[in-house]
């Protein structure tokens, strides 16, 4: 009887290791975010967190946007993630344009819009702390140099979700705290897209467009190591037989 019930035990063993792991999908969500904007000539940075700018009757809110250039352009912002430590089977990095033709302005800038994310190299994480204040003029932005790695860039044409696929700049940088930068070729005064921050801004503005938990955030799915599935099964097996 006892040999019978070890083998019908081995079996449940090799089925749960040879049965693939579920996976499990998670969201992160950004520690800070910031957008900057340096003037024409050079001397001065404006950084802006959730920044109502009072344009169109106050519905424009400086939360996160990039334009002027998708390398080094005048404006742009900054995002920053803690990682988890585990790979993933998928990172999607998501953003939400809130700027439409119902807006104002020039129209709809955003068929005519861009979003390209830039990464600092793997082995090099970098960080940064978001300003106190809604407007200010003396944090000071990472250089250019320090995000030398373009993920990807796409074209904004719509109001809504935007989604960029970062699965293999997630895998190579897991467990680190680090920042992506955002960029735009757009150029011209609001008519680029305005994108809500973490804070939810646009939101608590009362600006058209704008969705409850808009801001930007990291969906990754998770599969288990294979290893930490086998010491489960082995660990439930040994602790049966000790106790026989």
């Amino acid at each position: 009887m006892y040999m019978k019930k070890s083998f019908f035990l081995l079996l449940g063993v090799a089925a749960v290791v040879f049965t693939p792991a579920p996976s499990f999908a998670d969201v992160i969500l950004p520690n800070d975010d910031v957008f900057c904007e340096t003037s024409t000539d050079g001397l001065t940075t404006t950084t802006y967190d959730g920044y109502n700018t009072g344009a169109l009757n106050g519905q424009v809110i400086f939360g996160l946007a990039a334009a002027n250039g998708v390398s080094t352009g005048r404006r742009r912002s900054y995002i920053e993630f803690t990682l988890g430590s585990d790979p993933v089977t998928s990172a999607t990095f998501k953003i939400y344009n809130y700027w439409g033709a119902n807006m104002g302005g020039q129209g709809n800038a955003a068929p005519n819009g861009s979003l390209r994310l830039r990464a600092t190299p793997a082995g090099t994480p970098f960080t940064i702390t978001e300003p106190a204040s809604a407007m200010v003029t003396d944090w000071v932005p990472p250089t250019d140099s320090v995000f030398n790695s373009t993920i990807t860039t796409i074209q904004v044409t719509t109001v809504g979700w935007q989604t960029i696929d970062v699965t293999s700049w997630y895998n190579a940088r897991l467990g680190q705290t680090t920042t992506l930068a955002l960029r735009g070729v757009q150029v011209s005064g609001y008519d680029f897209p305005i994108y809500e921050d973490r804070e939810g801004s646009a939101y608590a503005n009362h600006a058209d467009n704008t969705i409850l938990s808009g801001g930007p955030l990291l969906e990754i799915v998770v599969v288990p190591e294979p290893s930490s599935v086998v010491l489960l099964a082995v660990g439930s097996l040994f602790l049966w037989l000790r106790r026989r």
